[in-house]
């Protein structure tokens, strides 16, 4: 099963609870023989795989209190088509999850 896990800065882990949380499921679930996708922020310099897991970067842009909101969109938008299952982590962007439903995900 091809998966995708957004919402967190991205692994492996420096940040916090959402980014420990997605690297230990991720690892996991591809120790399993899923394909597993982790949306990264930015990426300069960054490797494209962690632990079998294929990193994603996606440029965030600082703007304010909305930075977080319009990341997540980004990656939304990215993750529409190509997986079987997207897993968001949070909710700030809640509202544009319909994004990956019009393509079937």
């Amino acid at each position: 099963m091809k998966m995708a896990i957004l919402g967190a800065r991205g692994i492996p882990a420096h940040y916090g609870g959402f980014e420990t949380f997605a690297e230990q499921l991720a690892v996991r679930l591809v120790e399993r023989g899923h394909e597993v996708t982790v949306f990264c922020e930015n990426g300069e310099g960054s490797v494209e795989e962690y632990k079998g897991v294929r990193l994603r970067h996606v440029i965030s842009r600082e703007l304010g209190p909305l930075t977080t909101v319009v990341y997540d969109a980004a990656c939304l938008w990215k993750a529409r088509s190509g997986f079987d299952v997207i897993y968001m982590l949070g909710y700030g962007s809640s509202a544009f999850c319909w994004i990956p439903r019009i393509w079937g995900t």
